[in-house]
Formats: structure tokens, C-alpha cells, sequence
């Protein structure tokens, strides 16, 4: 279990992309009697149920309000570009 744990926690990783669960699979690998947790499921739960998508949402962070914003400006506008050849 030891060599699989890493590769379990990828696969898991690549497939749910939850940190969270990451490390239950890597857990559920290394530590003794753990087999019997169903890390697989419990993702294909979170992402295919309305349960899932209700803890998803609830678990994200929220957007970032000081986020500089880029509506109002044109391709064209150059007022913050510095012309280093001196054209």
C-alpha cells in the first residue's frame, strides 16, 4: 500500500481535483486499516449529486472584491504602456 498511496492520491487528484479528498485517498493508503473508506465514491458523490454541488459551493472561497477589473478598457488604450526604444 505504501507504493500505491502516491498513485492512488494522483489518480484521485486528476479525476475530482479536490485537495481534500486527495489527501483521504493518500490516508486511506498509508494508515492501516483505512481500506475500507470508499474515497472513489465519496467523490463521485460531490461531484454528481446535489448534495455534492451544495458542499462544493459552500467550501469555495469567495470571489475577491479588490480584483482590479478590465471593463471600460480597449485593446487600444496605452495610457499604462512605457516605450523603452524611445518611439
Amino acid at each position: 500500500d505504501l507504493a500505491w498511496a502516491p498513485v492512488s492520491a494522483l489518480l484521485v487528484n486528476y479525476l475530482y481535483g479536490n485537495s481534500i479528498l486527495t489527501g483521504l485517498a493518500f490516508a486511506e493508503e498509508v494508515l492501516p486499516g483505512l481500506d475500507v473508506v470508499p474515497t472513489a465514491t465519496i467523490g463521485w458523490l460531490l461531484e454528481n449529486t446535489e448534495l455534492g454541488r451544495s458542499v462544493n459551493e459552500a467550501s469555495a472561497p469567495p470571489p475577491k472584491a479588490d480584483a482590479p477589473s478590465s471593463a471600460g478598457k480597449s485593446r487600444g488604450d496605452d495610457a499604462d504602456v512605457i516605450d523603452v526604444n524611445g518611439r
